[in-house]
């Protein structure tokens, strides 16, 4: 099914909901005037608004609704199918409180949002403190100006919430376009995030990423097209108290393009677990592909010691699908980013399988309990343990390209489970797998370096 949105000087944009991908061939995508179920374009005047504190209804016959100015929407504002709103360059429209924008487009006869000028973007449509969006068969073209904001959080749409909570459902999303973002797509921050019913998203044109999401929101997001814009990726800002995956489970799901772990001003640390009272999990699906920022890492628990991890890993890929932690460098290299560590004992219910990671073992600062080898003060490795596992818990996966070892089994065990036997180790510069230390602290002569 196709249908169009209407913007100013007969600027039309197609959307493509069925395939979520291109619009085909002129032949399959008839002029908007021609088809039964195109909207008309508006010629009159058009409605003027400003704030809004009592619920609204807006149509298509008083459209275009113009917002020139900065708009703040305190109440319900219900848009008809085929209804156009024209926002001023760099206005925002925020919707807080009991606020809602509710726009009921059809197949065929969608809802507008489109600058005033096409050669000025709007800013956002902003949803926090309570506000909520339900955007069905809706446009939003030509938003995203960053105003003063730092790229990476600026965006067409901006979903908050309370962030000590977990997500929020501010936006409702079924046939959902964001095309021509002068910044990012959608920011999802502060517990803003989609509703779990939320399908077919299409972000395209931006000039930045689709969307910028907090790591513990990214779960989020759902199902949809985010190629064609100047970053195809999700970007995860990997940094701060409140985005730690602690207080609820994450799925990173596999949305056809990477995550991208690091904002320009962040550490690129991607962190699960600090809530001592449960084990948080991130399970990541097959075919996901995760790109960290040069000295970024993935902390299944931060601490290290000799107690129960308060997080777990499932990262179960396939043959044909495996799961790739890699680096975001344009020209990867050995070292370009830390790796993944799993801090404290190991969860029982984590578990790798069918992964692959790539351009580890970056110089950290942090020892373990392993034992040392000649001229080397530290055993950094693509994979470091810091507490006796029961098991081998990664299992047919491939490290390659580390700057340093492999596995670091971090700690003191006497059983010291091996790693070898069902993974792949290639180009690793030091060892595939270091040696544990026993309990008691001792160390074998030479140190054991497969």
């Amino acid at each position: 099914m196709t249908t169009r949105i209407r913007v100013p000087a007969r600027l039309f944009v197609c959307i493509c909901f069925a395939a979520l991908a291109g619009c085909g061939s002129p032949a399959n995508n008839p002029a908007p005037d021609g088809g039964s179920g195109d909207c008309v374009e508006p010629t009159g005047a058009g409605t003027m608004h400003g704030s809004i504190s009592s619920d609204e209804t807006w149509t298509a016959a008083a459209s275009p609704h113009l917002l020139p100015y900065d708009t703040e929407i305190t109440a319900t504002v219900t848009l008809e199918p085929c209804t156009e709103v024209r926002i001023g360059a760099g206005k925002t429209i925020t919707v807080t409180g009991n606020g809602r924008i509710v726009a009921k487009g059809v197949d065929g006869r969608p809802v507008a949002f489109v600058p005033m000028d096409t050669a000025q973007p709007w800013a956002s449509m902003r949803a926090e403190a309570g506000g909520r969006l339900d955007l069905e068969y809706t446009g939003l073209v030509g938003g995203g100006d960053p105003l003063n904001f730092s790229p990476p959080l600026a965006a067409t749409i901006d979903l908050r919430a309370d962030q000590a909570l977990p997500p929020a459902e501010v936006l409702h999303a079924d046939h959902l376009l964001v095309q021509d973002s002068a910044s990012n797509g959608i920011y999802l921050h502060e517990s803003g995030g989609f509703s779990a019913t939320s399908n077919g998203v299409i972000v395209t044109g931006s000039k930045g990423y689709p969307i910028h999401s907090w790591s513990n929101l990214a779960g989020t997001i759902p199902f949809g097209n985010y190629t064609g814009n100047a970053s195809d990726e999700i970007l995860l800002t990997a940094m701060g108290q409140f985005e730690t995956i602690a207080d609820w489970d994450v799925t990173f799901h596999d949305r056809g393009v990477p995550y991208h772990v690091g904002t320009i001003s962040s550490a690129g640390s991607l962190r699960v677990g600090t809530n001592p009272n449960r084990v948080a999990t991130l399970t990541i699906e097959p075919g996901v592909v995760m790109r960290f920022k040069a000295g970024g890492d993935l902390e299944i628990e931060h601490f290290s010691g000799t107690n129960a991890a308060t997080a777990a890993l499932v990262a179960l890929g396939t043959a044909a699908n495996p799961i790739r932690f890699t680096s975001a460098a344009d020209t990867p290299a050995a070292g370009d980013w830390l790796g993944l560590y799993f801090g404290e004992i190991p969860d029982a219910t984590t578990q790798l399988d069918n992964v692959s990671v790539e351009f580890a073992g970056g110089t950290s600062v942090s020892g373990s309990e392993s034992c040392l080898y000649p001229n080397m003060p530290i055993n950094d490795a693509a994979i470091r343990i810091g507490g006796a596992p029961a098991v081998a818990f990664i299992t047919n996966s491939t490290i390659s390209d580390s700057a340093a070892h492999g596995i670091d089994r971090g700690f003191r065990d006497d059983a010291k489970p091996d790693f070898l036997p069902t993974n792949t180790f290639v180009n690793v510069a030091a060892c595939k797998q270091t040696y544990p230390r026993d309990v008691s602290g001792a160390c074998p002569t030479p140190v054991p370096c497969p």
